[in-house]
């Protein structure tokens, strides 16, 4: 009832080249001090979390690019808000797919054992109401676990030991090994 036949396109508000090519290297010299244990932050605004999303591989799942766009973080309830455009079955799964296609809240956190991650904790596609129990079952997904599963990333993600929602997007720590 909520959903609709063909996907809408998202326009996430992303970083130049030039900014994008700096950003990767902010990631690769946090990754790195991840790795060999020591302690770190980064600090990503909500353009930095569009371009990370646009550049991370297809780890076979698809692309995020496609399902979400971020575009403002509310630190008070520790989400992030994004437009967002989701494929799901059609009840007969052999007849294709339709689209909930609305804004979304996402909660960062750290998952036992899979490190930082998130959860989506509120679905509105205006105009429709959308069940609480299917929100409640998107909830359980982990929507980094394509990547957390990429040796290169695996231990930089069970390393992060808090996320924080700020005014401008996220902030992720690691303590570094004692």
């Amino acid at each position: 009832k909520f959903t609709v036949e063909q996907p809408v396109t998202l326009n996430p508000v992303r970083l130049s080249e030039p900014d994008s090519a700096a950003l990767v290297e902010e990631v690769i010299k946090f990754a790195d001090a991840v790795r060999s244990g020591q302690p770190a932050t980064l600090d990503l605004s909500i353009p930095e979390l569009n371009t990370l999303l646009h550049i991370a591989p297809d780890t076979g799942y698809g692309k995020f690019t496609e399902l979400i766009a971020f575009k403002a973080a509310q630190p008070e309830e520790q989400f992030l808000v994004a437009d967002v455009c989701l494929p799901l079955n059609k009840m007969k799964f052999w007849e294709g797919q339709r689209y909930a296609a609305g804004e979304a809240e996402f909660k960062p956190d750290i998952v036992a054992e899979a490190g930082a991650d998130m959860k989506l904790v509120s679905l509105t596609v205006p105009g429709k109401e959308v069940e609480p129990k299917f929100v409640e079952a998107l909830g359980g997904w982990h929507w980094l676990t394509p990547y957390q599963k990429l040796e290169k990333f695996t231990p930089v993600f069970k390393a992060i030991t808090k996320v924080e929602v700020t005014s401008g997007g996220i902030t992720l720590t690691a303590e570094g090994k004692p």
